[in-house]
């Protein structure tokens, strides 16, 4: 029966163990494997037993929590118990175990720590419960690494002697020297080269011998070994070698010439193999089997005995039944690689994995030192509430310095508790309530409840601390124009739509313009006491029944001034330019105040949030208006010589409106015949007036002294209007622009020489820049008001504003009327924007 196993011994395993009691050697093979081995070190143990014993083509998993593996294998022809370590010394099983690694926390250097301290606890464990220890190695030199590890093991195995002791003092059948040892003698160590570097001439013999005064002098020197094995964590056999190196590379034969060449041993004996011209060739004997074999005989026979001088005592050495070695294997292997169940075991063990994380130490006590420093430096000149920009670069600033400073594997650790603190040191009481104004500036007070109508700060609401109630304020101040442009005062930044479009022009026209004559635009009216504000879709549509679709040129004035032909019927006719308007004689006999129609009737229970654009639901309005259109009084308040002198602000050169001609053409109608007692036949000669003074003055006055042209059934004349697009800086500068991107500037004497034609043919932005900022901060002027001044003619200038603040999907904000906004003649008209 072949009997192969792994540890921990599974219970079958152990009763047939147990029910061994001839004596046997245990043989322990250790080291590293290449990247083709596939984790397998077990060449001497085939060779030994004539059969693959440990090598094979699909290796056996190793468990992914004790990183190691021991196999085992009985061979009863020759009395040796052979046990087989796969660690992350061998390159597949290293691969694989990184491969597999899901702990993204774990950095390399300390998932390799942690594989070295598994590979020191199974080396330990196979070097107290064997006789021989045969340490594997591909290439043909004897790495130094392996003296560290040495020295660990032996510091290791001496502390834990006590643990192992009491576990071996309760199994029968194991002697007090056993138990006083902690093991059944001084294992000797082997060591097999699987590779040299020799011509073929060369005599391997000596290879072999010079390697061994190599190793043992090294081993001498670093006390590793002394002359009492009883105090050594291994023996050198002083008398016999101890080295053995292939005479051919056995990392560059594949598996089936290997095989092949096994054969062939088993067939021919050891006179000949097979090379790589398929010939027989006789061969020396030399072979790992006899090699090995000596030091097996020499264990049944004399035992060994490896110690050195005339006054050392003898090594204590035993070879017992295999049943008895089956239980103290078993203990042993729960006092090194089981469970840690008391405290002196978990004392023992974090000593050995101390010895194998001395990066990762040193990296933990440096990372403790700088982190202090890191979170002063955090600290250093914070003001008493800040923002979580702030924070984050003053967060990014302490990562720096501790970077600077910190080493090894840990910094990463270290950097999260950093974040942590630094997190901590901000939520307590020192983080800005960061509520965005209207403007985009956050508010810079500290963390508070919002008031009514202001938006509230989520991270407030979230706080189970009790906070303060108090006004958003972002500590900027602007300074602004009233409706009418007569008066400037300061304004806080807003952070109300209503403070910002409503209030505060109300305020400052308290001394200003709350006596000039305004139109009041539509808003809310509640009928009841419980109104609300009302639910609206996001994807709600334009409102096609009050609002005409939007043109193309969403911000166009031309767009929009021209929109008088549909307020008043104007009706423009081909063979006439854009600035050509043909009227009907019925159109200047209607009253423009007169209701046109039945209008749909607004809600009184639930208002519009915000401002009224195409896209909001019918029949809603907002609770405040947003627009202000005011009259400053009659055409002659504006002298196109003088300009603009009771307007504030104004920059230098800029405070005048663009002359834009008109050519109005006039025909009767059925409906104008009934207006005979305001209007003569036109005859040939020029045309007629009314007789009195009212109505001269109604039709402009002097109109014979224009320049007229008298057709067959029409008159043709034109008109100046005189039109304005005022921009306004947060600094309250004030100019205007003569076409979209140029700002208007009259010459030294006065004169303009620019028209109104590409401000009404073209859209206007709705910000620029201000001419103030050449040796600052860049500022951007908005768009706030329109000047309109109307002709003396009986026509009516209309306006319908509209105002895109980003392209589509963005509505377009209107003013809420159903019709465009008719101006009276002769009039200086101002309309602000929101």
């Amino acid at each position: 029966m072949i009997l192969k196993f792994t540890f921990p011994l599974e219970d079958s395993v152990r009763e047939t163990l147990e029910s061994e009691n001839e004596k046997t050697v245990i043989v322990s093979i250790v080291g590293k494997s290449d990247l083709r081995s596939l984790g397998s070190k077990g060449g001497p143990a085939d060779e030994t037993c004539d059969r693959q014993v440990f090598t094979t083509s699909r290796p056996p998993k190793v468990p992914s929590k004790s990183l190691v593996l021991i196999e085992g294998y009985h061979d009863k022809a020759n009395k040796i118990m052979f046990l087989h370590l796969r660690s992350p010394y061998d390159s597949s099983h290293f691969a694989e175990i990184v491969e597999q690694e899901d702990d993204d926390s774990k950095s390399f250097q300390e998932l390799l720590s942690e594989c070295r301290a598994q590979q020191a606890k199974a080396m330990l464990f196979l070097l107290t419960i064997s006789h021989i220890v045969i340490l594997s190695s591909p290439s043909p030199r004897f790495e130094t690494q392996y003296l560290q590890l040495f020295r660990t093991l032996d510091q290791i195995r001496q502390k834990a002697h006590p643990l192992i002791a009491d576990q071996l003092h309760k199994i029968p059948g194991v002697s007090a020297d056993w138990t006083a040892q902690q093991r059944m003698c001084t294992p000797r160590l082997l060591f097999y080269f699987l590779s040299n570097q020799l011509d073929a001439n060369k005599d391997l013999k000596k290879l072999e011998h010079s390697m061994e005064d190599q190793i043992y002098r090294q081993l001498r020197r670093c006390r590793i070994i002394t002359n009492s094995t009883t105090l050594s964590l291994f023996a050198i056999p002083p008398n016999q070698e101890f080295v053995f190196i292939e005479d051919q590379d056995l990392n560059v034969l594949d598996k089936t010439q290997q095989a092949v060449n096994r054969a062939l041993r088993f067939c021919f004996g050891d006179c000949a193999e097979k090379t790589d011209n398929n010939h027989l060739l006789p061969r020396n004997v030399h072979r790992f089997k006899e090699f090995l074999l000596e030091h097996v005989n020499t264990a049944f026979g004399k035992g060994f005995d490896d110690s050195l001088g005339r006054h050392t005592n003898t090594a204590h050495f035993e070879i017992p039944p295999l049943s008895v070695w089956a239980v103290a294997s078993s203990a042993i292997y729960k006092v090194l690689l089981g469970e840690e169940t008391n405290s002196k075991q978990r004392q023992v063990l974090g000593l050995l994995s101390n010895s194998f994380n001395v990066s990762i130490r040193f990296s933990e006590a440096r990372c403790k030192k700088v982190l202090p420093m890191a979170f002063a430096a955090y600290q250093e000149g914070l003001p008493t509430h800040y923002t979580k920009a702030y924070h984050e670069g003053r967060l990014a600033f302490a990562n720096s310095v501790f970077l600077q400073h910190a080493r090894g594997p840990s910094c990463s650790k270290y950097i999260a508790d950093l974040k942590q603190m630094c997190d901590e040191h901000w939520h307590d009481g020192r983080q800005m309530c960061e509520v965005l104004s209207l403007t985009g500036n956050p508010c810079t007070q500290p963390l508070h409840l919002n008031v009514e109508g202001e938006e509230p700060c989520e991270t407030a609401l979230s706080k189970s601390d009790p906070l303060s109630t108090m006004p958003h304020s972002s500590g900027v101040r602007y300074v602004s124009t009233c409706n009418c442009g007569r008066k400037q005062g300061p304004r806080e930044d807003p952070f109300v739509l209503r403070i910002a479009n409503c209030e505060f022009y109300a305020a400052l026209a308290v001394d200003c313009c709350s006596s000039l004559h305004s139109l009041t635009f539509p808003v809310f009216e509640p009928s009841i006491d419980d109104f609300k504000a009302a639910r609206v879709a996001v994807d709600e549509q334009p409102r096609k029944d009050s609002f005409r679709a939007v043109q193309e040129q969403k911000l166009s004035l031309g767009g929009t001034l021209s929109e008088m032909e549909d307020a008043t019927r104007f009706k423009q006719r081909d063979g006439f330019s854009d600035q050509s308007l043909l009227l009907q004689m019925d159109d200047l006999c209607l009253d423009p105040g007169k209701e046109k129609g039945l209008l749909r009737q607004a809600s009184t229970t639930e208002y519009l949030p915000g401002m009224l654009h195409t896209a909001s639901p019918a029949g809603l309005l907002p609770q405040f208006p947003s627009w202000s259109l005011v009259c400053l009084g009659p055409s002659s308040v504006y002298s196109h010589n003088h300009g603009l002198t009771d307007q504030a602000g104004f920059l230098p050169g800029s405070a005048y409106l663009l002359p834009w001609d008109v050519t109005v053409r006039f025909e009767p109608s059925e409906m104008g015949k009934k207006c005979e007692a305001k209007w003569t036949s036109i005859g040939a000669g020029g045309v007629n007036i009314p007789a009195s003074p009212n109505q001269q003055r109604k039709f402009g006055g002097n109109v014979n002294k224009r320049k007229t042209k008298v057709g067959k059934d029409h008159i043709e004349f034109a008109l100046k209007i005189f039109i304005g697009v005022e921009y306004e800086c947060p600094r309250g500068h004030r100019f205007m622009l003569s076409s979209p991107d140029k700002m208007l500037k009259a010459s030294g004497a006065g004169i303009v020489k620019e028209t109104g034609a590409k401000i009404v043919s073209n859209d206007m932005p709705l910000y620029c820049l201000c001419p103030c900022n050449k040796n600052s901060k860049p500022l951007l002027a908005q768009l706030m008001r329109i000047h309109v001044v109307t002709p003396k003619a009986p026509v009516y200038v209309t306006l319908n504003p509209r105002v895109q603040p980003a392209p589509d999907p963005c509505p377009v904000f209107v003013s809420g009327f159903n019709e465009p906004l008719v101006l009276t003649q002769s009039a200086y008209w101002i309309l602000r924007l929101p």
